[in-house]
This record gives structure tokens, sequence and C-alpha cells, in this order.
């Protein structure tokens, strides 16, 4: 009856865990594609798969039988190698394997095909975004519009008339251009190269041999299965693409955002910095 609270209070208890190995799955370099290096819980899962394997060794350590029921593959193999667990059969793994594997590459192929007409259809935005504005880079949202309103800084653009706001790669090309009607706005898609996105199936994060094994070999396991099955990589990759060529044309003195620890954020920092812009961050979210 008291599941939901220990699940709560494992959660918290296993951050410093997950720093702990979110670090070393950072220093794969393909871990800038990913959100479980990123502790990124709301994206995330693994810090959830974590706090269940931390609740259920607690569990294990009692003097009560406790049964516990879990179909998913990687995850049982994980709990089964837990000291105190009697363990029956496993759920099969490769149909999984398999099913997110065929899924992740057609899903990243349309991402692929998808930001590369918006390059092409947005292209022309680039050429006549004005250099050494300020700037807002925001997300897409369906409450923003062109009459000066944006949902994430309410009326600033209508406050300060020399913003320009730049939209994230979230935004497809009608949005872009439904908001663009103000004159102010632009899309990060035209900073993108059309030919350039093809190569964005092969998008995905393989975290190492090492960490593929040890005590948390499965979750990690687990975790590139399912960031793998999407085009969350893709999408990623090409928000990375169009900021840092945006970065390197606009070449701004200071930055400052809301600091969540995405793979695409932690790539603009470092890419800030090359360029010799001031990056100012404060924290946003709870574990990252």
């Amino acid at each position: 009856p008291e599941l939901a609270a220990w699940l709560e209070e494992s959660f918290d208890a296993i951050a410093d865990v997950w720093w702990a190995l979110a670090w070393r799955l950072g220093e794969e370099p393909s871990a800038g594609l990913a959100h479980a290096p990123a502790t990124a819980a709301n994206s995330s899962d693994l810090g959830l798969m974590l706090a269940w394997s931390r609740l259920i060794d607690n569990l294990a350590q009692g003097t009560e039988t406790v049964l516990v029921v879990c179909d998913d593959p990687w995850l049982f193999r994980h709990l089964s190698a837990r000291p105190g667990i009697e363990a029956g059969r496993p759920p099969p793994l490769w149909p999984a394997r398999l099913t997110l594997a065929v899924r992740g590459t057609l899903a990243r192929a349309r991402v692929a095909w998808r930001v590369a007409l918006a390059a092409y259809a947005l292209a022309g935005q680039r050429a006549a975004y004005p250099k050494d504005a300020p700037v807002l880079l925001v997300y897409a949202h369906p409450a923003s519009d062109a009459e000066g309103s944006d949902a994430y800084f309410g009326d600033l653009m209508k406050e300060m008339p020399e913003l320009v706001r730049l939209l994230h790669v979230d935004c497809p090309p009608a949005g872009a251009r439904a908001l663009g009607r103000d004159g102010r706005t632009f899309s990060l898609h035209a900073w993108g190269r059309a030919l350039a996105a093809l190569g964005l199936v092969g998008a995905r994060w393989r975290p190492s041999r090492r960490d593929l094994s040890g005590e948390y070999g499965w979750l990690v396991r687990r975790a590139a299965a399912q960031e793998g099955g999407t085009g969350q990589p893709a999408m990623i990759r090409w928000q990375q693409m169009c900021q840092q060529a945006w970065l390197d044309a606009a070449r701004p003195g200071v930055v400052a955002w809301p600091w969540e620890n995405h793979a695409w954020e932690r790539h603009f920092v470092r890419h800030a910095r090359r360029i010799g812009a001031r990056t100012i961050g404060y924290q946003h979210v709870t574990i990252g």
C-alpha cells in the first residue's frame, strides 16, 4: 500500500548513483545524442529503473517473501542477478531488441527526410536574419503568435522591439512561417544543410562495451535500446548541427538559459565557449 512513497524515496536515493553512472556514460562520444547520460528524468526512465532496483533490493533484504512481476526483458535480467532474488524464466529479449532496432531505423529515416525538406523550405530565412541582434532561442509552442506574444517569454518582444526570435528545430516549416509573419522570427532549420540531413539515419547512442556490462549493464542496454528505437537521436543531432552553424554565424558575446542539462544544451555550451561567448545558466530541473 505504500509502494508509491517507497518508489519516490528510492528515486531520490539513487540520484548519486545516476550522476556517477551518467558521468561515465558521457565519456563515450555518441552519448551526446542521448537523454540517459544527461540524467534527463523527464526524457529517460533509466533513473526510474535504478529506483525500482533499489526498492526491490530493500525488499529482498527483509524476512518477508515478496512476489515481483516484471515483463521487461532487460529489467528482469538485471533484477535476477541481485542478491536475495529467486528468478524464474526471463521474458524473451530478441523480439524486443529487433522491434526497437527496426522501428528506430525507420523513425530516423523519417526524421532525416522531414528536416531535409524543412532546411530546403526555410533556407531563405538565413539570408534575411538580422546580424548583431539580441535573440530569444525558444521552442515552438501553439500559444505563441506573430503579434509579439511568446508562450515562454510573455510580451517581452513587445517591450523590446529589437529582439529577434529563433525557433528550435521542433517547429515545423508551417509553424515557422506562421510565426515569421512578424518579420522577427526565424527557424534554426535555415542553418541546416539538406544533404547533411541524410546522415541522420545512422545517428544513435552506442554505449561502450564497458558500459554494457557490470552492475548496471542490463539497464544501460535497455536505455540504449529504448532511445535507439525512436527518432530522437536524429532530432538531437540535427538541433546540434543547426545551432552550431548559427553560433558560428551570429557570434553572440553572451548566452543565458534555464539549464536542463539536455544533450543539445551541453553541445551548445561547449561550442559557445569555443567561439568565445560567455555562458550563464541557472538550474531548472531536479536531478540534472
